[in-house]
């Protein structure tokens, strides 16, 4: 259990340090978890989120489906360089899904990196 809560720190940790990076120090929290993480979890842990109500704490991590997705636009997170293209990456990765969930993350990380530039 001990190395489960130090793992969720270092993870929540680097995903505030990438979301300053490219978002900004006014970044908030809980509406980057509501805007980009929650809306991709599954229903069953969806409602199991509801109970962290507006703090939103490392411990969350211990949710599974939360843990993945946050993993997931930690990776968003570091391959973009500002907000437009964390947007781009966003809508790039709803729209290469199709109704089925992708579950190779380098097929994933490849499809992404496919965004064009803006111009």
């Amino acid at each position: 259990m001990q190395h489960t809560i130090k793992l969720n720190r270092k993870i929540f940790k680097l995903l505030l340090s990438e979301a300053n990076r490219v978002l900004g120090p006014e970044t908030n929290v809980k509406n980057m978890f509501e805007g980009f993480i929650f809306s991709n979890l599954s229903v069953i842990d969806s409602k199991e989120v509801v109970k962290y109500g507006e703090t939103i704490r490392e411990d969350i991590l211990e949710n599974e489906g939360v843990l993945i997705e946050t993993l997931k636009f930690i990776s968003l997170l570091e391959v973009s360089t500002n907000e437009a293209e964390l947007r781009a990456l966003v809508n790039r990765c709803k729209e290469i899904k199709h109704g089925k969930p992708l579950t190779d993350f380098d097929k994933i990380l490849k499809s992404i990196m496919t965004v064009p530039s803006e111009k």
